[in-house]
């Protein structure tokens, strides 16, 4: 069980690089791969930047105030991938 939580970090992890990346287009039309090898980078960074503004701030660190910027970030990303998608059809 400990296995499948650790690979679903990882995988949370690396999607918040990717859509950070896809969503500016930070690589232009490269290849996918690189494009989540960089996107891991770039989450732990991010996740990393997150966990120390909550170390210096006097927030919690529980579910919901860890996993919420996320979520909404995610949102923001999915209708702006959905209204582009539906603009050039």
């Amino acid at each position: 069980m400990n296995i499948v939580i650790v690979l679903l970090a990882i995988l949370f992890i690396t999607f918040i690089g990717y859509c950070f990346i896809d969503t500016f287009d930070l690589l232009g039309k490269r290849n996918k791969l690189l494009s989540i090898a960089y996107g891991y980078g770039l989450g732990v960074g991010f996740v990393a930047m997150q966990l120390y503004v909550y170390a210096r701030l006097p927030i919690p660190w529980n579910t919901t105030s860890i996993l919420l910027p996320w979520i909404l970030f995610f949102s923001i990303f999915y209708f702006l991938k959905k209204k582009q998608m539906r603009f050039f059809t």
